[in-house]
């Protein structure tokens, strides 16, 4: 299990673009509603939901700052799984 203490909440609103398809996904592996928002993400959370080596998942659950060259930028990685023996990806 990701230790208890870490905040793996969503990190950034799911937002519509009006390109894109956002919603919720009523996971029952995960016992919420977790965000969306493409097809392809919703797909996904499903195969995580029903997948025996997947203990837990969520959605945009880090921030990540870096730079490159002197531009700040950030990056919200869609997705966080832990798999068996506490692999995570």
């Amino acid at each position: 299990m990701v230790n208890v203490e870490q905040n793996l909440d969503p990190k950034r609103k799911v937002r519509a673009t009006g390109r894109n398809v956002v919603g919720d996904f009523p996971s029952l592996k995960m016992g919420r509603m977790v965000p969306y928002e493409s097809m392809i993400e919703r797909d996904f959370f499903t195969v995580l939901d029903f997948e025996e080596s997947i203990s837990e998942f969520y959605a945009q659950p880090l921030k990540i700052e870096y730079e490159i060259g002197s531009k700040k930028r950030l990056l919200y990685p869609d997705v966080l799984a832990v798999a068996e023996h506490n692999i995570v990806f």
